[in-house]
């Protein structure tokens, strides 16, 4: 029927404030349904969120919350854990948001006061893929953290340490590129998603 869009950030300390005037503005009590999609992950303090968000739903309400987890990120065959640790050479980059998020929801939202909490993972796989849909993925997984190297170097382009780090990430993305184009290779990634109620 009718769609309205606010941004607020939820970081800043009157976001509640902010939202309760636009709840007010369009006559909600409270919701039915929070969603979130890929965000909770990139702030500093998700379970103060969780905690300040769970007032808002109704009684019957239900929050649900996709996020993401590096450690459900398989491929097979590789050889010296070459995917694992390509992704774990990017966790400490500027910018670069909880990777292993997934695993530490159903802690937040347990501590913030829901119930019935579930946390349930859905899966893609290169199982009968493409080769398109296959570097469709891969790049999908592995390029924007090509991207994030990119802008740490930015910062600081003389830094040797920003330049080896940025240069064996390349390296290794070939590699893995690689391996994509094998139609043998099977390549897992999944995407946690948690349900909850007030």
């Amino acid at each position: 029927e009718k769609f309205n869009f606010f941004v607020i950030d939820l970081e800043s300390s009157n976001w509640c404030g902010e939202l309760e005037k636009i709840m007010t503005q369009l006559n909600i009590d409270n919701f039915d349904i929070i969603f979130s999609a890929l965000m909770f992950h990139h702030l500093e303090q998700p379970e103060r969120v969780f905690k300040k968000l769970r007032k808002y739903l109704s009684d019957v309400g239900f929050l649900y919350v996709r996020t993401c987890d590096d450690d459900e990120i398989e491929g097979y065959p590789e050889e010296d854990s070459l995917i694992r640790n390509t992704l774990l050479s990017t966790y400490h980059v500027l910018g670069m948001s909880d990777r292993i998020h997934g695993k530490k929801i159903y802690g937040q939202l347990y501590r913030s006061g829901y119930q019935n909490i579930q946390v349930k993972s859905y899966y893609v796989t290169t199982a009968e893929m493409s080769v398109e849909e296959r570097l469709m993925l891969f790049f999908d997984i592995f390029y924007w953290r090509k991207n994030r190297l990119k802008k740490q170097l930015d910062t600081d382009p003389a830094n040797e340490e920003f330049l080896k780090e940025s240069s064996l990430y390349c390296e290794r993305m070939e590699t893995i590129e690689e391996m994509f184009y094998n139609p043998d290779f099977y390549f897992r990634v999944a995407g946690p998603i948690a349900i909850a109620q007030k």
